[in-house]
């Protein structure tokens, strides 16, 4: 799968021939489903809440003695059975409606995105995003070049792009960026080991009409993924 490397211009300079085991799988669509699932689900805060008869004013004094009136016995005019009493089983404002996805399983659902997305050849691979004056409008012209469409995400890493990309688009709506790394460290033997925060999902992905990588961030993800 071989795909060409574009400059900010929009020019072509090398070609890289992407992993069919990251970038041109059979997507599993049960999988992208449970991830997409998933990340709505995470986002989910518990707002509703209602107060149980503990809660609610009122209802300190027995409404009235236990027998010899006639009416059923109560302790409380704020029981649930009555207007303006407390709610039973009612949401209580501490629900967890996380949701988890095994890494086999979400590894296979980011592996089919991404397909999904070359497939539909709306994967764009640059040298570097980098946008040098800060300026939004410098930014708009980099995506022209490279005929960004619609909705863009933008996916590189820290060597090829810099804090002032990330003021020229925090004013796009339709334009995010995520960063694709990786980190170099020193093991418990003494060892040189690496650790990779590939930080791209599939919802992201998915939601996506094009996708801008840089060649550092293709190679951080195929490490992983492949």
């Amino acid at each position: 799968m071989k795909t060409n490397i574009l400059n900010q211009t929009g020019n072509k300079i090398e070609e890289i021939s992407l992993n069919k085991d990251v970038f041109g799988v059979t997507p599993h669509n049960q999988s992208i489903y449970d991830a997409v699932k998933l990340a709505n689900a995470n986002l989910r805060l518990a707002n509703a809440k209602t107060k149980t008869r503990s809660e609610v004013r009122g209802g300190g004094r027995k409404p009235w003695r236990q027998k010899g009136t006639g009416r059923a016995r109560h302790g409380s005019n704020r029981s649930p059975i009555w207007r303006g009493g407390g709610k039973s089983f009612g949401p209580t404002g501490e629900q967890n409606f996380t949701l988890k996805q095994n890494r086999k399983e979400a590894r296979l659902a980011l592996k089919s995105a991404l397909s999904l997305k070359a497939q539909n050849e709306a994967i764009i691979v640059v040298d570097r995003i980098d946008v040098e004056s800060g300026k939004t409008k410098d930014l708009l012209q980099v995506l022209e070049n490279l005929n960004a469409k619609g909705k863009t995400l933008i996916v590189a890493s820290e060597n090829t792009t810099t804090l002032k990309t990330l003021y020229a688009l925090s004013n796009l709506k339709n334009v995010a960026l995520l960063l694709a790394d990786k980190f170099e460290y020193e093991n418990e033997n003494g060892e040189t080991a690496y650790y990779y925060d590939l930080g791209i999902n599939v919802y992201d992905v998915l939601n996506a009409d094009t996708i801008i990588f840089t060649k550092d961030a293709v190679t951080n993800i195929e490490e992983v993924l492949a």
